[in-house]
């Protein structure tokens, strides 16, 4: 069961829709608009929206995540707007706590960590919230391409209450087989381990995170 907050535009949803081992797909977008935006412009995107196991729900996510049952989900993704105006809250340590509690035995939270080089402090600050909530030995940044962000760099992170390793356990032949099946244009097993490589600028926020 997967929780999406954010992504009223449908592409988290579309790209989850394609694994069918998911039975549930939660997504909840505090702004109608962008759903309408999405479904008038987006088509490619949106339609992710209309796949039978979504749910849709048009509501606070930082209100949803504190009130929802603890392990209520496998994998909650963060798919927010940059860490200004309505979208602040989920980037505070309340939120990234409420959504711990609700993660399930082996969960993962994916958020995303602002630009580690026009926003170094923030993504700083975000890494060493999750550490001390998950513990940093289970707290993995990585950075992926998003030409219309800021540099066209951008991070994330994956943090997980159990020992699943996002490299360790990629199970490389299955990756390959999903990305050819898909016909997928970004993903393969080959970016995904590239993208847990940190260059050393990026490791050497950790550090001074820590100092401080």
């Amino acid at each position: 069961n997967v929780l999406v907050i954010g992504g009223g535009d449908g592409g988290v949803a579309r790209e989850l829709g394609r694994h069918d081992c998911l039975e549930s797909i939660t997504v909840v977008e505090i702004d109608e608009a962008v759903i309408a935006a999405s479904r008038r412009h987006l088509p490619s995107l949106s339609r992710g929206l209309a796949h039978p196991k979504v749910k849709l729900i048009v509501g606070d996510g930082v209100k949803y995540v504190a009130e929802c049952a603890p392990a209520s989900f496998d994998v909650i993704i963060v798919d927010s707007t940059l860490a200004v105006g309505p979208a602040q809250g989920l980037f505070s340590p309340d939120f990234y706590g409420h959504a711990r509690r609700a993660l399930r035995p082996g969960g993962v939270l994916v958020s995303q960590a602002e630009s580690p080089r026009h926003n170094a402090r923030v993504f700083a600050e975000i890494h060493a919230c999750h550490a001390a909530l998950f513990g940093a030995a289970r707290v993995f940044p990585y950075l992926i391409s998003v030409p219309t962000y800021p540099s066209g760099l951008w991070s994330l992170l994956y943090s997980t209450v159990s020992d699943t390793h996002p490299c360790r356990d990629l199970l490389d032949a299955r990756a390959r087989s999903f990305t050819a099946e898909q016909r997928l244009r970004y993903y393969s097993d080959e970016i995904h381990r590239a993208a847990f490589a940190l260059p050393g600028y990026v490791r050497e926020l950790f550090s001074a995170t820590e100092q401080d």
